[in-house]
C-alpha cells in the first residue's frame, strides 16, 4: 500500500490546491460535464482569498502521496443563521484527485475527515453536487454514503 497521508491544508498548500482546483475545472470541461466553469477565475485574487477563508476555517484536506500533494477536498459550512434551512449543513464544494490514484480509497478518505472535522462543529447534515452527467462521480458519492436529495435543472437562454 503507497505512503497515503491526508491531513488538513495550510496557507502553504494553497498553490497547489488552486491547481489542482485547475485539473479539476479543466477536466470538467473537457469531459463536457460542465463548459461553463472559469478558468480565469482560478487566477484572482477572488480565488486566493476564498481558498485562504476554507484553509483557515480548517474546512480543506489534502491528500499527500510519497511526499506529493495528489488530491484535494474543499468543503464549505452553512450556518443556518446565514441559510434558507434551518439546520446547518456542510457541503463537499470541490473533491478532486489525480486520475493514477483513484480507486485507492483515498476519495473516501478525505470525506471521512471532512466529516468527522463537521461532527467536531456540531454539523450534523453533508450534502455534495455533481455534474449529472458524471456517472462515476455520482456513483462514488452513492457508494460512501450519500442518497438522491434534490436535483437543480438549468436552461440556456
Amino acid at each position: 500500500m503507497p505512503d497515503i497521508v491526508i491531513k488538513k491544508a495550510l496557507r502553504a498548500d494553497l498553490i497547489e490546491v488552486l491547481n489542482l482546483n485547475r485539473k479539476l475545472f479543466e477536466n470538467e470541461i473537457k469531459q463536457g460535464f460542465d463548459r461553463h466553469l472559469n478558468l480565469l477565475w482560478l487566477e484572482s485574487e477572488q480565488a486566493r482569498d476564498f481558498f485562504t477563508t476554507l484553509i483557515d476555517n480548517k474546512t480543506v484536506f489534502i491528500c499527500v502521496l510519497n511526499g506529493q500533494i495528489i488530491g484535494y477536498l474543499a468543503g464549505l459550512i452553512h450556518l443556518n443563521e446565514n441559510h434558507y434551512v434551518k439546520d446547518s449543513f456542510a457541503e463537499i464544494f470541490h473533491l478532486y484527485l489525480d486520475e493514477n490514484t483513484r480507486g485507492l480509497g483515498i476519495g473516501k478518505k478525505l470525506i471521512e475527515n471532512f466529516k468527522q472535522q463537521c461532527k467536531i462543529l456540531g454539523i450534523r447534515h453533508m450534502k455534495v453536487t455533481a455534474s449529472a452527467p458524471n456517472h462515476k462521480a455520482l456513483a462514488f458519492y452513492r457508494k460512501v454514503g450519500f442518497n438522491d436529495y434534490e436535483i437543480t435543472l438549468k436552461c440556456d437562454l
